[in-house]
């Protein structure tokens, strides 16, 4: 992810006021589930409240000031305007190289770079609740995470629950006690400053500082407040939207506060839309939407499980379970940088909210395969497969060659949005993105995925990069016109690499593999056979001095440094097992002993996380455990998310700022699922990184060969073992104390093994 925007800057951050991690985790233990938040406040910080969504809308409860609020957000509600540089004639990859090559570095900016850092054009902030009380009011605030319910309780014994109907575009505050009818009448919507003046006397506080609501140009917005409901409408062109909220009193000491938010190609439509849907709902409508909300919620934490035999993990695996569970559902678009959670600090989102598709997207599904979440998974491959009309025509329109190229960074119509432009125009983004049509594939997918999704995707990605691959006069192989790896040398001249590096090198190797093994499964022998044709040409990865992985040839990792791109082939694409192959057990190691040596300064929260998946696939518990430990005392905020610095205090890394995204968390929760369970197409590995001193179980993760997984471990050993598989399969399976042996499981209910 670009935090490259704000690394001088960000040692300004103020850190004071954070509770320390030991306090963190003891507040976050609760009377109901085990991982469920509570504390005896309300979080003073948006990103530090009780998170709720349902995919489409979401929900952030929390104290601004004096007042308890919900921060308000829809996933598609988006700034669309179109790009006025990016019509130019000269926004192609080919005018890109030649000012590269002049070292036209003013010109880079202006055409490529600088829209990136004007208003809009990105996900919009859209207001808050207010619920008229104060927070010495609060007397306990706590998330009920099996049940996707934030609450709140008085002094006066009032009780306050919020959620997100699991499966209907509603948010429903709901209030029991002495001050019920009041404080449900007097919650009112706040707009942001859409339509306001710009305060041209305003600084930008820091280079993600994109403006604020004013800066957006939009006119005036609708009011839509009246007898019991308030609200606005807002928006520009044919895109708008409405946030709507209605009081319902049901008794004289109970009522409700119902909210939406529609969207219409204008203001009139949508409010339309959002009064409609609010009209409808009483008392009887509203126990219905909360039964089939429990339903939903019981249903997705019925489906897997994990102990590991500490506590530390298994919170980590839960909160972020959760967030997932609430960010992520079918229909609906996938996951930017915030979630359904946008920056709510009067200012535009950081980094525009944004697609960033050179870490981030990918990092955030990492969990969906072996965590058993398929619903998870397509919520992306539907996107990138809706949007690949928007990335053929980029593919043409900026390079020059047909296929499916997306760019480094998107909107949500996968629109290129700019950005450093080394890193927001390569050519291999589409080539990692494709790993999520091969995952789901393996892990959940049954033939007319394969033949209808992910194959015609990877023909795209293929016959993109099969055009942008050259012959150079004097060399042998293909050759990319030039490499980067995200985000090296940061924003200069020098993020460009003349020879292959290793991050460009494994995505273009991953895209052909995939394709050829797509390509065999379908009996397409012709196709096959191209794929791999085109792999005998590509160089082998380069390494430094001490056997490990370099950046490219002759350019090994000097410096401490964020993005361990490099060693994408180790982690997450997996086209070298350490645990098989000796040569990349021994390159993977020496390529970790280089990370430790070179220290953790300039490194962010994901990059721990990352580091924990690396170790758990070398096989190394102790590291992957210390990885994991080092993320939640520096980058977990109190209510699980990840916020990039460091905001313990403890100078762990050089940033001591605290933003929030959503990857870093998911990449800590597939590292320990990771821990727990490994798997190729044949081979099952139970408890690879965990440690034989440990009381550890699982249920119903997912192996790659598509099979249902449940074990436990005790005393250094596996002791129980389950299988679920809805079609035949013979697979090998090892595991701490037990021989390796392979295994036949035929289609049907679970079976379980002996593993003496």
């Amino acid at each position: 992810m670009r935090r490259r925007e704000f690394m001088a800057k960000s040692a300004a951050v103020s850190i004071l006021g954070l509770l320390s991690p030991l306090r963190r985790a003891a507040a976050q233990t609760g009377t109901g589930g085990a991982h469920d938040l509570r504390w005896p406040d309300l979080g003073s910080d948006w990103t530090d409240g009780l998170p709720l969504a349902n995919g489409q809308l979401g929900a952030m409860v929390w104290m601004r000031g004096s007042a308890a609020v919900i921060s308000l957000d829809r996933s598609d509600v988006w700034d669309l305007r179109p790009i006025p540089e990016f019509q130019e004639p000269g926004f192609t990859y080919a005018h890109l190289s030649t000012l590269r090559d002049a070292g036209n570095t003013a010109e880079i900016g202006r055409l490529f770079e600088a829209p990136f850092q004007t208003p809009g054009r990105g996900k919009l902030p859209l207001g808050r609740i207010t619920l008229g009380l104060a927070g010495g009011d609060i007397r306990e605030s706590a998330l009920d995470l099996d049940q996707a319910t934030a609450s709140l309780e008085l002094s006066d014994s009032t009780r306050l629950t919020v959620w997100i109907a699991a499966q209907d575009d509603v948010g429903v505050l709901h209030v029991k006690g002495p001050a019920a009818v009041r404080l449900a009448l007097r919650a009112r919507v706040t707009s942001p400053d859409f339509g306001l003046e710009p305060d041209l006397s305003r600084h930008k506080t820091s280079l993600l500082d994109y403006g604020g609501p004013e800066d957006l140009g939009y006119e005036p917005t609708s009011d839509l407040s009246g007898k019991g409901v308030s609200g606005y409408a807002s928006g520009r062109a044919s895109d708008c939207f409405a946030v709507l909220a209605r009081s319902l009193v049901l008794s004289p000491n109970e009522a409700a506060l119902v909210w939406t938010i529609a969207t219409a190609p204008d203001r009139k439509l949508a409010a339309a839309k959002a009064h409609r849907l609010l009209r409808r709902l009483d008392a009887n409508r509203l126990s219905l939407l909360r039964a089939h909300h429990e339903a939903w919620w019981r249903t997705f934490w019925s489906r897997t499980g994990v102990q590991t035999g500490e506590p530390e993990l298994d919170r980590r695996w839960r909160l972020s379970t959760y967030h997932m569970g609430a960010a992520a559902r079918g229909g609906a678009p996938p996951v930017p940088l915030q979630a359904p959670w946008t920056w709510d600090s009067g200012r535009l989102p950081a980094w525009k909210g944004d697609y960033h598709h050179d870490l981030n997207t990918q990092m955030t599904y990492w969990a969906a395969y072996t965590g058993n979440r398929p619903d998870i998974s397509r919520n992306l491959t539907d996107w990138l497969w809706s949007t690949r009309g928007a990335a053929q025509e980029f593919a043409q329109r900026f390079f020059g060659v047909p296929g499916i190229a997306v760019p480094g960074t998107t909107d949500v119509l996968g629109r290129p949005l700019g950005g450093w432009a080394a890193y927001s125009f390569f050519p291999t983004a589409s080539a990692w993105l494709l790993q999520h049509f091969d995952l789901h594939w393996r892990y959940f997918g049954d033939d007319a995925f394969l033949r209808e999704r992910a194959y015609p995707y990877a023909q795209g990605v293929t016959q993109f990069l099969r055009g942008m691959l050259r012959p150079r006069a004097g060399r042998e192989g293909l050759f990319l016109p030039a490499n980067i790896s995200p985000e090296i040398n940061d924003n200069t001249l020098r993020s460009w690499f003349e020879e292959w590096t290793n991050f460009d090198l494994a995505l273009v190797r991953y895209a052909f593999t995939t394709a050829a093994r797509m390509a065999d499964m379908l009996g397409r022998a012709d196709d096959a056979h191209q794929h791999r044709a085109t792999l005998s040409l590509l160089p082998a990865f380069s390494l430094d001095a001490d056997g490990g992985f370099a950046l490219a040839p002759g350019a090994p990792l000097a410096k401490s440094h964020r993005h361990f791109s490099h060693l994408i082939a180790f982690y997450p694409l997996r086209l070298l097992d350490p645990l098989t192959d000796p040569w990349a057990k021994r390159a993977l190691d020496a390529s970790l002993a280089r990370l430790d040596r070179l220290g953790t300064q300039a490194w962010m929260g994901y990059s721990f996380a990352w580091l924990a998946c690396l170790n758990a696939v070398a096989g190394h518990p102790r590291e992957a455990r210390q990885a994991l430990a080092k993320y939640e005392q520096g980058f977990s905020g109190r209510n699980g998310f990840h916020t990039n610095g460091d905001r313990s205090g403890s100078k762990i890394t050089g940033f001591p700022f605290s933003l929030f995204t959503l990857e870093g968390g998911q990449a800590a929760c597939a590292a320990v699922q990771d821990m727990l369970l490994q798997s190729t197409s044949d081979q099952l590995r139970l408890f690879p990184a965990l440690g034989d001193e440990h009381e550890a179980s699982f249920r119903s993760l997912r192996g790659a060969p598509g099979l249902d997984v449940s074990a436990s471990l005790r005393d250094g050993r596996v002791t129980t073992l389950s299988l679920k598989s809805t079609r035949p399969l013979e697979v090998q399976v090892s595991g701490p104390g037990m021989p390796k042996r392979t295994l036949i499981v035929q289609p049907g209910g679970e079976r379980r093994f002996s593993v003496l």
